[in-house]
């Protein structure tokens, strides 16, 4: 019985550390496609899915990947990437359980919607807003 018990604490630990490597891995591909990037589009959405593996293991980190692609979309007038951006932005906040925090950007995100009226944006900001308030 501690045998069993041994391997499966060793199997724990051991499928721990593959998943911190790949997701490490994941950022660290990601940081480096970020030098090399131009486009000021391709760098938001890069930005972007840096929020997503650093949401999993770093919110500071989570945050300011997520705020940097707030400011190019806003400085490039880029209106779908930013209510994009809010919505992640909103995930930031509903992970440390600030609901009203995560509403607000969801908020942002909608009247955004309404102003260029994009439909399809609109229902995901939805969708969103329902998973805070469950």
């Amino acid at each position: 019985m501690k045998t069993l018990f041994a391997v499966v604490i060793v199997l724990f630990f051991w499928g721990h550390a593959l998943y911190v490597f790949s997701q490490n891995t994941a950022i660290d591909s990601l940081t480096n496609l970020l030098r090399k990037i131009k486009s000021d589009t391709t760098e938001i959405d890069i930005l972007r899915e840096l929020n997503k593996e650093y949401l999993k293991i770093d919110l500071k980190k989570s945050e300011k990947q997520i705020d940097r692609a707030i400011n190019i979309a806003k400085r490039i007038k880029d209106t779908v990437r930013l209510i994009r951006c809010y919505v992640d932005k909103s995930d930031v906040f509903e992970t440390t359980g600030k609901n009203f925090e995560a509403i607000h950007y969801l908020e942002i995100g909608l009247n955004l919607c309404e102003k260029i009226n994009k439909l399809n944006l609109m229902s995901l900001v939805y969708s969103e807003m329902g998973w805070v308030y469950e």
